[in-house]
């Protein structure tokens, strides 16, 4: 019974292993309305938010049309227009050059959370040893998904 124990836990470890190489495993997806504010999107999209940062897909297809790291998230904000649309404004780049992306979601909170909740897991990491930073980062990040 060991062995077979054994077995199953090591096939498992290898399937996670090579889902895990995947560019959107563990990502959380939200469908944005209108197209953000970024000429290179044209029509819905998916946003799909992860351990690598943001990535804007393709609705029908999931190809990446544009994606951003953590790193280039400086910050987001979240409000509603007179017209009771809601919008979240994601502001990126560095601190020479920012833009800002505005997108249509009812889910501005969820993906705000999401993503500050993935900022401060790589902050926290950075301020551990060098060491342990690489079984801290695929372990503290997976916790989310």
């Amino acid at each position: 019974m060991n062995i077979t124990f054994f077995c199953i836990t090591y096939f498992i470890y290898f399937i996670v292993d090579i889902l895990a190489r995947w560019p959107l495993f563990g990502s959380t997806f939200f469908v944005i309305k209108n197209p953000p504010t970024t000429p290179a999107i044209k029509g819905e999209c998916l946003l799909a938010v992860n351990k690598n940062g943001i990535q804007f897909l393709k609705l029908q297809t999931h190809e990446t049309i544009l994606q951003y790291s953590f790193s280039e998230v400086l910050s987001t904000r979240q409000y509603r227009s007179e017209s009771n649309q809601h919008y979240l404004d994601m502001k990126l780049g560095n601190l020479m050059v920012q833009k800002i992306v505005r997108i249509e979601t009812d889910q501005g909170s969820d993906i705000s959370n999401l993503i500050g909740q993935y900022m401060t897991v790589i902050a926290k990491n950075r301020k551990r040893p060098l060491t342990d930073r690489s079984t801290l980062d695929r372990t503290s990040l997976q916790r989310y998904h």
